[in-house]
């Protein structure tokens, strides 16, 4: 079980992440607040500002909604075993039992490259460090999708350091002899 459980508690860790992607969405993200502005006049009504040609062009645009969301090679269960074999405790951390999810952010640019990695809810700095260096090291995605053409989207992604349960003493049994 022991042997299993580093597998269990990321696939536990991994499968909420959609969940999160859309909530975000719904609420909204960093990235929205850049692309949405309140009016003056009427702060409950929203205008998109003014995109001109040459930042269409660029693939300046980020998207947190899109037709299509980014995927990592092979899939969910792709970046999961990934992410698996990948992941590893910083020592001090585990000496400290610090433990938690982190949540990081980042771009998945229109080729597919992964790029501006942050931690939008922190654990410890050595686990943070731990999530951005995975998210540098990611090979490259299927790139999301708005109207047929691959765009820039934010992807959100938490990672859960959860330490194994100490294995309880073993109790003294008698032999009753």
């Amino acid at each position: 079980m022991k042997k299993y459980f580093p597998l269990i508690m990321l696939l536990l860790c991994l499968l909420p992440a959609q969940t999160v992607m859309g909530q975000q969405h719904r609420r909204g993200t960093k990235a929205r607040r850049h692309v949405i502005q309140r009016t003056r006049n009427n702060p409950k009504t929203f205008k998109a500002p003014t995109v001109n040609k040459e930042m269409v062009e660029k693939e300046q645009l980020l998207y947190d909604e899109v037709d299509e969301m980014p995927e990592f090679p092979g899939g969910i269960n792709a970046l999961m075993t990934w992410l698996g074999e990948n992941v590893s405790y910083p020592e001090e951390s585990e000496k400290k039992g610090v433990q938690g999810t982190v949540v990081a952010m980042f771009v998945v640019e229109s080729d597919g490259s992964v790029s501006n990695a942050e931690i939008e809810k922190s654990v410890d700095p050595l686990l943070d460090l731990e999530v951005l260096e995975l998210i540098t090291k990611m090979p490259n995605w299927k790139p999301g999708k708005k109207d047929g053409h691959p765009v820039r989207v934010l992807y959100h992604l938490p990672v859960k350091f959860q330490l194994p349960a100490p294995d309880p003493a073993p109790a003294d049994t008698e032999t009753g002899e």
